[in-house]
């Protein structure tokens, strides 16, 4: 078998057509991600916090008579 790649120019690119949605479709987009990456953040926040604390607590448990 044998893999066959097709060259894209520049002039080709130029020429190709790229539908972009509405502009009220691209603000809902933006703020769908938006929100969606501010969730991540406070996820890793969030998990961070208790990895913290449970190394804490297993130190602690560790170093105690």
């Amino acid at each position: 078998s044998s893999t066959h790649q097709m060259s894209l120019t520049a002039s080709a690119l130029q020429e190709l057509m790229v539908p972009i949605p509405p502009i009220a479709e691209q603000r809902r987009l933006a703020e769908l991600l938006s929100a969606a990456r501010q969730a991540y953040d406070s996820a890793v926040a969030a998990a961070t916090t208790r990895l913290t604390l449970a190394r804490e607590i297993a130190f602690r448990s560790l170093s105690s008579p």
